[in-house]
């Protein structure tokens, strides 16, 4: 399973794994699914997460699978004045249960036969920590740690054409501007099998057709 010890810092933030045995963070997770802002990125679809039980199963289906390749979903969490450094003894899970839990970060190799070939990355944060910069900077640690540690060279993004505050993160993020696609294999429900149609944002470098990548087929 994953380790409840490792953790990406940011100046303002960690990012660690979500564990399963741990009720906050299902607890956390269920809430997410819940908000709004959480919604409309999924195309309006219900979440299917209903109580926490449906969280915890969620989590561990999940981490099974980033166990074994690293990618999956990250848990952010606001640095606590009252929390002691990470760095300075004691395990992170300690560390990490006394700070505030905000939001996720994604970055997603995603195993719907339709989805596309390349890591996407995403987040989603509580409505209320929206318009503070934690969206950029959780990504930036979360593009800096995959890029040096795990030698990720191609990443995509998703967003819909008129969510300016995503496509605010990702112009700070240096992504490009790719135009509107067919993207298939995301979510859950319908819009995983027939698709939606999104702004789709690529790192420099990345080939103009997007096909080769499995977006827009």
């Amino acid at each position: 399973m994953t380790d409840p010890n490792f953790y990406i810092e940011t100046p303002r933030l960690y990012i660690s794994y979500y564990i399963g045995s741990n009720d906050a963070h299902c607890d956390f997770i269920l809430a997410l699914s819940h908000d709004p802002k959480f919604t409309k990125g999924q195309g309006g679809a219900s979440s299917p997460l209903k109580d926490r039980e449906a969280a915890r199963n969620a989590i561990n289906v999940l981490a099974e699978q980033q166990a074994k390749d690293g990618f999956g979903r990250f848990l952010v969490s606001l640095k606590s004045p009252d929390a002691v450094e990470a760095t300075a003894g004691g395990s992170f899970a300690e560390i990490q249960a006394k700070c505030e839990m905000v939001g996720t970060v994604t970055m997603k190799l995603r195993p719907h036969p339709k989805a596309p070939k390349v890591p996407d990355m995403g987040y989603s944060l509580l409505s209320p920590y929206h318009g503070k910069g934690y969206a950029t900077e959780a990504a930036k640690g979360m593009l800096k740690y995959f890029e040096e540690e795990r030698g990720v060279k191609d990443m995509v993004a998703f967003c819909y054409p008129d969510n300016e505050e995503s496509k605010n993160v990702m112009r700070r993020l240096g992504f490009e501007d790719r135009g509107v696609w067919l993207v298939k294999g995301l979510g859950w429900g319908e819009y995983t099998e027939e698709g939606s149609e999104d702004l789709v944002w690529a790192k420099p470098g990345m080939d103009q057709d997007l096909k080769v990548y499995g977006i827009g087929v």
